[in-house]
């Protein structure tokens, strides 16, 4: 259904966390992707992390984002 003339777009800040020992920026063909699409599509990129799949990490850094006002999405 294609928006009508009333609606507007809003841009979203966007946090992409990835959860992996052995990757890094360079090597992390999807995280690369979402980052692309996301600002092709006009929006913005909050933050970017990449993690060791351990518990504790995932919780704390899901907890910083999401008391940080600056963030509307983790993807």
């Amino acid at each position: 259904m294609p928006l009508s003339d009333s609606r507007y777009f809003i841009p979203t800040r966007i946090a992409i966390l990835t959860v992996s020992g052995t990757r890094t920026e360079a090597d992390d063909k999807s995280g690369n992707v979402l980052v692309e699409r996301l600002q092709e599509a006009g929006h913005t990129l909050a933050d970017r992390k990449i993690i060791r799949d351990e518990q504790s990490e995932l919780e704390a850094q899901l907890r910083a984002w999401i008391a940080d006002e600056a963030v509307d999405v983790v993807i």
